[in-house]
């Protein structure tokens, strides 16, 4: 109760003192705690269990080449799984800091919104969150009014190295001509329409299985695998199209500052036509509750595209208007209403948010359930 309280306070504050540098620092050191010294959540039995054997040959392809070399060097360091979860917790909290100093100066902003939601789904599915990161980082290096390409890749390719969905946000590299962005909304829709097609008709599956034989992957291609509740499949249907809604609040109060000749933001354009890029994901809903991460890898950039709003209306004082309230109070709710229900039990799931809470090391004893996996043991 105590560790939950801290964080929610701190998560308040970050929003309201959107650039204190103590609560920056106090809100990264309460996320490596919630995150590093966790002692069990979803995931942990999966990744527990294949740390364990790591130094096998047979669990190397387990998991992606990059995230495996880091799991067998800390294996080989004498390191147990929550030792492990501590060093990944502070590689994963330094890249997040860098990546948000990339984009805005409102970290503390960012940093308050993001343990809202998905921080804590991340502390679960660790190799997607910091692999989100990457992604995000990598499209700074194409949006950013500079457009370096080489890094651009290097920075993929190290993303799917960690988790092999990254490789489908490369799409929006393709995407970026002014061609493509006029009819953006009309081409994804066919898109969506074709992969439905290609997915049913089996096709997708013969393609994808010539390049990958992991059984884990491969399910989520197979026609007629998914059994997804109809619920929830439309609430990520909603939820897609309401992070369009999101950024397009910005990309029209930019789009009318330019037209004033007053300060408008460098990231919104390419961040409003990268989440109509994202409708191209609605076919996995249908295949895996999985597919939700695609959703949840993207919010930073949302966030950090309000918190950069912020930043540029704190600059200009003629931007400070009753929308920008509005703009916020929407991102909050939004964020609140993502946590609430993508926290709520479907098949195969748990409650994520109160696991990393109720079982961490320093506050509790850890609740750990031996029947699910052969668990750590201190």
């Amino acid at each position: 109760m105590i560790l939950q309280f801290g964080y929610y306070l701190l998560s308040i504050l970050g929003i309201i003192r959107k650039r204190s540098r103590i609560l920056t620092v106090m809100m990264l050191f309460i996320m490596w705690i919630v995150f590093g010294l966790c002692t069990y959540n979803g995931d942990f039995g999966n990744y527990n269990w294949i740390y364990k054997n790591i130094q096998t040959p047979a669990y190397w392809l387990e998991f992606e080449p990059l995230f495996t070399a880091l799991m067998l060097l800390c294996s080989k360091c004498g390191l147990n799984f929550i030792q492990f979860r501590m060093v990944f917790g502070g590689l994963f909290l330094l890249l997040l800091y860098y990546t948000i100093g990339k984009y805005t100066n409102n970290k503390a902003e960012v940093l308050g919104y993001y343990m809202l939601f998905p921080f804590l789904y991340f502390s679960s599915v660790i190799r997607s969150g910091i692999a989100s990161i990457l992604v995000i980082l990598a499209f700074h290096e194409i949006i950013a009014r500079r457009n370096n390409k080489i890094r651009f890749w290097v920075i993929i390719i190290i993303a799917v190295s960690i988790h092999l969905t990254s490789i489908f946000f490369i799409g929006y590299y393709f995407l970026r001509q002014k061609e493509i962005k006029k009819y953006s909304l009309i081409i994804m829709l066919g898109l969506v329409l074709l992969a439905f097609f290609l997915f049913y008709s089996g096709v997708l599956y013969s393609f994808v299985s010539i390049f990958i034989s992991s059984d884990r992957t491969l399910k989520w291609f197979m026609p007629g695998h998914s059994d997804q509740e109809s619920r929830w499949i439309v609430y990520l249907i909603i939820l897609d199209f309401m992070i369009i809604i999101l950024s397009y609040l910005s990309y029209r109060e930019n789009k009318k500052n330019a037209i004033r000749n007053k300060t408008t933001n460098p990231f919104t354009n390419d961040v409003y036509y990268i989440n109509i890029g994202m409708l191209i994901f609605i076919p996995t809903f249908f295949v895996t509750n999985a597919s939700s991460r695609f959703l949840w890898e993207i919010l930073l950039l949302n966030i950090l595209l309000f918190a950069k709003d912020d930043e540029l209306r704190f600059k200009d004082t003629s931007l400070v208007n009753k929308k920008y309230h509005k703009k916020n109070i929407i991102l909050l709710g939004f964020l609140l209403f993502f946590s609430y229900y993508a926290n709520m039990p479907y098949k195969g799931t748990v409650n994520d948010r109160n696991l990393v809470f109720k079982n961490n090391m320093i506050f509790t004893e850890p609740q750990i359930n031996e029947a699910n996996y052969d668990g750590y043991s201190e």
